[in-house]
């Protein structure tokens, strides 16, 4: 799995975070960090939403809002995403 990041997973570097050719994260330990066995966890990102109108839709988004940002994009204007992983994630609640 980590052939095609360029990465590895040695004594040296007991654990190792990567991305995957879809996109995806994976995160592997190796003993000693973890008490006995292997520890691999891949993080799979799946797109619902391919538009404003779509997120809208979700309920992710307010008509306001979606708007908002269409004009601040159209404007050129700088845009600051923040919060947690999946903290805007209205679906997985």
């Amino acid at each position: 799995m980590l052939r095609t990041s360029g990465r590895r997973i040695d004594m040296s570097t007991p654990f190792v975070d990567a991305m995957l050719p879809d996109g995806s994260r994976l995160h592997v330990v190796i003993p000693d960090v973890t008490r006995r066995h292997m520890a691999v966890n891949i993080r799979k990102f799946v797109l619902q939403a391919h538009s404003l109108d779509e997120l809208v839709a979700l309920g992710t988004l307010t008509t306001q809002a979606a708007r908002f940002l269409e004009a601040a994009v159209a404007a050129g204007l700088n845009i600051l995403v923040s919060g947690g992983t999946q903290a805007g994630n209205a679906a997985s609640h």
